[in-house]
């Protein structure tokens, strides 16, 4: 039941799927009828053949290449309509997951970047296979032995018991395998995830591996992560595989069974024993598939779990019982989409923020005003990145309040907006610039899709670098020099005009000439604009210096 639970707590996030994957449901009843039909003409043309020596009858002549064409026609349709579905179920899974990431912010609950990529690319494209396939197959097979049983009965009394015996004991002997079958497909899923974390640890830290040579040890602990999650796959398929081999040798004693109580029926021809042992068995094979699949699909648990944890990550966002108007402090609102162009300001008053629940620590206060460019130095691990998170509106604070101060005189909560309007207001460009492989044109255009070309050119000039658009980037932009890729994502951030520009050590990795370029291009920029730095040269070209003290 837990398994159920699980699967069907992703439900709502499909429900615009819903007509759809009952079509393939519907389908796929029909083309399991179907072959039903095609194995009980099959059978009586055959055992007339045999037992009563002639040709059979017109009609069950007739009716074979019928069946035979609309068997192939329906599965044909049952493969569109399932991949159809497949590929939207896949998409709507993703963009659900992928919301969760942006509105929760991973990072800060601890979350490992390795397992995200597996829960967004392995975890989900398994969820697909079953939501768009499997729940067809489940339910087709179900409803036809739900209908059968009675028939059974009804026909015979013997005849209903040996169907019902199969029946229990394809449940039965699928129970007793899938247990163990669940168990291994959690272990083998987080054996999965962790084989993922540890090569994403390994790739990230190449230089370090090699440097301090330990590509040796980097290399046992990535086949020992390989080995392990193997092992557990190849326990898996073997309990799968035995599962298997029971259900069949149920699936044979089933057509004897029936076979013998067909004879034994008065009145019953003898053509019509093989028929209904073919039916029983054409009735018997699906849900066994179904049963089968189903003991495949407990395994799917631990994915299903991770998927929705994805989806409902915390959002970011004023914690509730928290006040966004301190002492002394101007009363928040929340802009509109035409709140005026200008210089933002910023406000931390109060400010407390943990990592992973765990206690918050309290950030000094601090009042930038609008139009203002000012240079925040202080101690590592005193809060510098942490206040430039906060005022993007990317994390919220445990405590107090951050407010962008707005050119109207209005404040406003940077989590407390639409993300279109908070982008607009302020952005953050961080040493490490988020450039991703292809081109700068494609770069630039994630902060405006709808640029032209001829903006694009503009916001590269302002940021001083004078690189065509075509020019490729590489994987995190390895193609672009430590100053190339700071300016990059400074003409990015300046594509949309923001009213509060935050540098968060851009400067670091520069060169002095580079460095001074850059300020200067800040500098004269119509915005406000915090530089956060541990380097003297950088703070020294600002009119304010911000001063924190070490955190103690």
């Amino acid at each position: 039941m837990r398994t159920v639970s699980d699967l069907a707590a992703l439900v709502p996030a499909l429900r615009g799927e819903r007509r759809g994957i009952a079509w393939t449901l519907a389908v796929s009843l029909a083309s399991s009828l179907a072959l039903a039909a095609l194995a009980v003409v099959t059978a009586h043309i055959v055992a007339t053949a045999v037992l009563e020596r002639r040709l059979d009858g017109p009609a069950w002549i007739a009716a074979l290449p019928a069946l035979v064409l609309l068997r192939a026609l329906l599965t044909w349709h049952e493969m569109d309509v399932s991949h159809s579905i497949a590929y939207r179920v896949l998409a709507v899974l993703r963009m659900s997951l992928f919301d969760g990431f942006a509105r929760g912010v991973p990072s800060r609950a601890g979350v490992h970047t390795g397992r995200l990529a597996g829960t967004a690319m392995r975890d989900i494209e398994k969820l697909e296979f079953f939501y768009a396939h499997t729940v067809a197959q489940i339910g087709s097979a179900l409803i036809i032995a739900g209908a059968a049983l009675p028939a059974a009965f009804a026909a015979d009394l013997r005849l209903g018991l040996v169907c019902a015996g199969s029946l229990a004991a394809v449940v039965l002997v699928s129970w007793l395998a899938g247990r163990t079958s669940h168990r291994l497909g959690e272990q083998r899923q987080e054996a999965a995830a962790g084989l993922s974390e540890r090569v994403l640890d390994v790739l990230a830290g190449t230089r370090e591996v090699l440097v301090f040579g330990q590509a040796e040890q980097a290399r046992r602990t990535v086949l020992g992560a390989a080995a392990e999650s193997d092992a557990l796959d190849a326990r898996l398929r073997r309990w799968q595989q035995l599962g298997d081999d029971l259900r069949d040798a149920v699936a044979g004693l089933t057509v004897v069974g029936v076979l013998l109580v067909a004879f034994r029926v008065e009145g019953l021809p003898a053509v019509w024993a093989p028929c209904l042992a073919t039916g029983a068995l054409a009735v018997l094979a699906p849900l066994s598939q179904a049963v089968a699949v189903t003991a495949q699909v407990q395994p799917l648990r631990a994915s299903a779990r991770r998927v929705a944890e994805g989806q409902r990550l915390a959002s970011e966002g004023v914690p509730e019982g928290v006040s966004e108007a301190g002492e002394g402090a101007a009363a928040t609102t929340t802009p509109s989409a035409s709140a005026p162009a200008g210089p933002v300001g910023l406000e931390a008053v109060g400010v407390g923020f943990s990592y992973d629940g765990r206690t918050p620590v309290p950030l000094p206060d601090l009042l930038l005003r609008p139009g203002e460019k000012a240079a925040l130095s202080a101690p590592s691990g005193s809060g510098k990145s942490t206040l430039a998170h906060l005022a993007t509106g990317l994390w919220a604070p445990d405590d107090g309040a951050v407010r962008l101060l707005l050119p109207d005189g209005s404040a406003a909560s940077p989590t407390g907006m639409p993300a279109g309007e908070r982008a607009r207001l302020v952005q953050l460009v961080e040493q490490e610039a988020g450039l991703l492989h292809g081109t700068l044109a494609e770069n630039l255009r994630l902060a405006r899709p709808e640029a032209t070309d001829a903006m694009l050119e503009d916001a590269l000039r302002a940021a001083g670098l004078p690189l065509p658009l075509q020019t490729q980037t590489g994987e995190g932009g390895g193609s672009l020099s430590g100053g190339q890729r700071a300016r990059a994502a400074l003409a990015r951030a300046l594509l949309l005009e923001p009213g509060l520009l935050v540098l968060d050590e851009t400067t670091a990795a520069l060169d002095r000439r580079t460095e001074d370029d850059l300020l200067e291009t800040v500098l004269a920029l119509d915005c406000t604009v915090l530089a956060i730095s541990h380097r003297e040269s950088t703070v020294a070209r600002f009119p304010r210096r911000i001063r924190w003290p070490a955190r103690t």
